[in-house]
């Protein structure tokens, strides 16, 4: 059975929230598969999360984890953020947003076996060819060679949000380097 969630940490917690919340309930109940996380964030307390948090800035800075916002005027490497307090998905809503993924991926794998096979998007004039060939990313010399296995995309990660209608939406897909593989 899971232990009474102390009403201080849940009262902090809800006078912060002004919008659409992964946490509480429309009925302003914690969602069922959030009560464990909520009891040991308890155990713990907020004075002990707030130094794991300190430590986490700190080993982050001291590793140099960082990124770089692409296009943008200032090229000056962000802090990577961590959060203490994992992000939780209802199995049920991740079977949903799992499937949308394996399909994008799928459609990202079979979009470079074209461009690096019998192009047909290009030639059917899907996608424009100075869109490929003007990509610093596009590698002709790997054109028409068949990598050992059936895929071509080797690494795929995807940047997801919700929104303010309470659905997930596909932000970014990351396929060359992406940032979601440490």
């Amino acid at each position: 059975m899971i232990p009474n969630i102390t009403e201080s940490l849940l009262n902090s917690y809800k006078s912060s929230i002004s919008s659409y919340d992964e946490v509480i309930d429309h009925n302003g109940q914690v969602k069922p598969y959030w009560k464990n996380i909520f009891a040991t964030l308890e155990g713990i307390g907020l004075e002990k999360i707030e130094l794991r948090n300190q430590e986490i800035i700190h080993k982050l800075k001291e590793n140099g984890v960082t990124y770089n916002v692409y296009n943008s005027n200032d090229a000056t490497p962000r802090p990577w953020k961590l959060d203490p307090i994992p992000f939780l998905i209802h199995e049920e809503e991740w079977k949903t947003i799992e499937k949308g993924l394996q399909q994008r991926a799928h459609l990202l794998d079979l979009i470079i076996k074209d461009i690096y096979g019998p192009q047909l998007l290009l030639k059917n004039s899907i996608i424009p060819a100075e869109l490929i060939y003007d990509n610093s990313g596009f590698f002709r010399p790997c054109f028409d060679i068949n990598p050992n296995g059936n895929n071509r995309l080797m690494l795929y990660a995807a940047d997801i949000a919700r929104g303010s209608d309470g659905k997930m939406w596909l932000l970014d897909n990351r396929t060359q380097s992406p940032s979601t593989l440490t």
